[in-house]
């Protein structure tokens, strides 16, 4: 706790000065951690008030405010606070690419990080159509975004990962699905998927489910993936990675793209 008492400070400090950097990283004791860009952030504040209204003597709350929303997190809950991107293991399965160890927004393999509509690469409270950023109301339509958004400015494993991470595309995803053997398996507690690709190396897929509006669907059973890659004559449709705690699995599935999903990247 002493550790992320001074980081805490430390950034509250310098936070007008560092706002240089591109984002600030709060990372959570459960190993998910939250992005904000440091463009959009107003203020950083600890709190000795609490959720519930209720004042302590100690600073309970860390207030951050942004020129959109304001995101308040329970002190107890936080281990750090850092301008740092978090650091992604890639695995060598035997397959083109090479993929990574946790999801976007963890940094544990059985966490489920974050759920991102199609395209977005910011998390949000509310999964629907009429707060898909890229559906147009005025003309009932999908705005086009390109049918493949792997490694472009859409890509939210590009923009929280860095380096080389990208969205995986359907083929890497069909070519997981095919050339590798997938086990059901329970990982720190949570349950999901081994996938053993054809070296014998393998990854752990968390049955993360997925987030429709406001609520997680299908967590602990089924577990959602998205690709970079649009469903072919469907603008409405992006494709992605599907299986059951039981073990089936398939790729090529698709959702529309205003539900949330995990993405788990590539590079």
């Amino acid at each position: 706790m002493k550790r992320f008492v001074m980081t805490i400070m430390a950034v509250v400090a310098i936070a007008a000065a560092a706002f240089a950097q591109n984002c600030i990283y709060i990372y959570r004791n459960d190993g998910n951690f939250i992005t904000i860009p440091d463009s959009i952030i107003q203020s950083m504040e600890c709190s000795k008030v609490d959720s519930q209204e209720v004042t302590h003597t100690n600073y309970v709350m860390q207030i951050v405010r942004t020129m959109s929303n304001t995101y308040t997190f329970p002190l107890s809950t936080i281990d750090s606070i850092s301008f740092v991107s978090p650091k992604y293991e890639a695995v060598y399965l035997g397959l083109s690419v090479k993929w990574a160890t946790c999801n976007v927004g963890t940094t544990k393999p059985e966490g489920y990080g974050g759920y991102y509509a199609w395209g977005e690469t910011e998390e949000k409270s509310d999964y629907s159509k009429s707060t898909y950023k890229y559906y147009n109301s005025s003309t009932i339509s999908y705005v086009d975004i390109g049918s493949s958004i792997s490694g472009t400015e859409y890509d939210v494993a590009k923009a929280k990962c860095g380096g080389r991470w990208r969205m995986p595309t359907v083929d890497e995803c069909q070519e997981l699905n095919d050339k590798c053997t997938w086990t059901e398996f329970t990982y720190n507690g949570v349950a999901g998927e081994k996938v053993t690709g054809p070296n014998g190396n393998s990854i752990f897929l968390p049955a993360a489910g997925m987030c429709d509006a406001k609520v997680v669907y299908h967590s602990v059973t089924n577990g959602f993936y998205w690709s970079g890659t649009l469903l072919e004559g469907f603008s409405d449709n992006a494709c992605g990675m599907f299986f059951f705690s039981s073990g089936s699995h398939y790729w090529g599935y698709n959702w529309y793209r205003y539900i949330g999903l995990p993405v788990r990247p590539v590079e």
